[in-house]
């Protein structure tokens, strides 16, 4: 199974719409396709975003209900665990730390993002080492890998 951890954005466009990337990267894991990692510093992140009330006025439709009912989903389809150790600091964005660190925590695969300075890691040779079963992915490309994987396991038997 493909073991993934998703950054906040991933869950905000998911929870904005039932179109796109970010939505089917949520279904894999519905879907037990994908185990997809949480902890409780990830979850009080994507709430408080969900919750911010600037957001809420430009996107009306997420309501009180819309943010718990979709707050429920994705911790009853994710593997919930501590708040990750601090191994790997980034310094020019010190918010996507708990991302990174769950994800080497976990041991994920996988860290899906659009973050510019989470995909720039690929790039790092520090990373490279401290982190090599780690792959960063935007949505698009993680659907790819991750349905080019199911379809070679489903070939198998």
């Amino acid at each position: 199974m493909i073991a993934a951890v998703y950054d906040c954005m991933i869950y905000v466009q998911a929870a904005l719409s039932s179109q796109g990337a970010s939505f089917a990267c949520l279904n894999l894991a519905e879907d037990h396709h994908v185990t997809l990692y949480l902890c409780p510093v990830i979850l009080d992140e994507i709430k408080s975003t969900l919750e911010r009330p600037g957001f809420r006025r430009k996107y009306s439709k997420l309501t009180d209900q819309r943010v718990a009912n979709f707050l429920s989903r994705i911790t009853s389809v994710g593997k919930l665990l501590p708040d990750p150790g601090q191994t790997f600091t980034l310094a020019r964005d010190p918010k996507d730390e708990p991302y990174l660190n769950l994800a080497i925590a976990a041991p994920a695969s996988y860290l899906v993002s659009r973050d510019k300075d989470l995909l720039s890691l690929k790039d790092d040779a520090k990373f490279g080492v401290t982190c090599p079963h780690l792959t960063i992915l935007e949505p698009a490309a993680f659907l790819a890998h991750a349905r080019a994987q199911i379809a070679a396991e489903q070939n198998k038997e």
